[in-house]
């Protein structure tokens, strides 16, 4: 017990105390240097009642449904294409997948929006234009929707690699060359055979890739920078504008925090038990 108390201590300072400041400040209007006064339920009705706020739910959520699907089916392909490959080619796509992991969100995004940015010079921008495809990517609505999706299939596409990759080893390869025997082809034995046999791998992926992608934040704030005119902004880029935008509302901002942990918090029940069904089965 002695040994978790500073561990204990760290998260309730971190964790559990500017939650309860958030949750109080929720229902106060509130300005940076000023004590906070009590307004009950007016900066809740004040969100709900703002069109940009039902605009970032919508975006955020059909941001992280797109991103979800992606990266389930790229994860699992590049895992199939690792787990096809000889050692040493398969270290060298290792390489390859990891650097985009690695690299911290906000340069690889700024790196990502220079590539198509037409005022600078971005080389994709110009290839693209040689090709015919003349659009102002960072200036236009689905151009930059695409982009910003775009950039974090590739930042986050590493991990359900790697996880579905560590899967694949352990499939019996037995129940594999029967179903060859059977006459089952490819995608019948990875349907019938691989996938079913991943389905908690699955699971996990899609329940972190929800959780990740529904607060974010960096690759938005760097790739479009002025989000809410071209329908990019999050629920957490609209928190951030209204708390330490011009109008530096604490109270509304908190308001819009607490319901952003409520909607997200009702999306993972059903994926979190699952995982506790799966988990309970074994």
């Amino acid at each position: 017990m002695a040994f978790a108390t500073p561990s204990v201590f760290t998260m309730a300072v971190l964790l559990v105390l500017p939650l309860g400041y958030t949750l109080v400040w929720s229902f106060q209007q509130v300005s940076y240097g000023t004590e906070g006064a009590w307004v009950g339920l007016s900066n809740y009705v004040q969100s709900l009642s703002t069109p940009r706020f039902l605009s970032a739910i919508s975006f955020t959520s059909a941001f992280t449904g797109a991103v979800t699907v992606l990266l389930v089916v790229i994860g699992y392909g590049l895992a199939l294409l690792l787990f096809a490959v000889n050692k040493h080619l398969r270290t060298v796509f290792l390489c390859l997948i990891m650097i985009s992991y690695v690299v911290p969100l906000v340069v690889g995004a700024l790196a990502f929006a220079w590539l198509f940015n037409n005022t600078y010079g971005g080389p994709l921008d110009g290839l693209l234009r040689a090709i015919g495809l003349n659009y102002y990517w960072l200036d236009s609505v689905w151009p930059a929707r695409v982009l910003v999706v775009i950039e974090t299939v590739w930042s986050q596409a590493a991990f359900p690699a790697l996880v579905l990759l560590a899967g694949l080893n352990t499939v019996d390869s037995n129940q594999i060359e029967a179903a060859r025997l059977d006459g089952a082809s490819w995608f019948q034995t990875q349907r019938f055979v691989v996938i079913p046999h991943l389905r908690k791998l699955f699971a996990l992926i899609i329940l972190i890739c929800v959780m990740d992608n529904l607060r974010v934040f960096d690759q938005i704030q760097m790739i479009t920078p002025s989000a809410q005119n071209l329908g990019t902004e999050s629920l957490m880029v609209y928190v951030y504008d209204v708390a330490l935008g011009n109008s530096q509302q604490l109270g509304l901002a908190s308001a819009i925090s607490v319901m952003t942990m409520v909607i997200t918090f009702i999306v993972l029940l059903p994926l979190l038990i699952n995982t506790y069904r799966d988990l309970r089965s074994q």
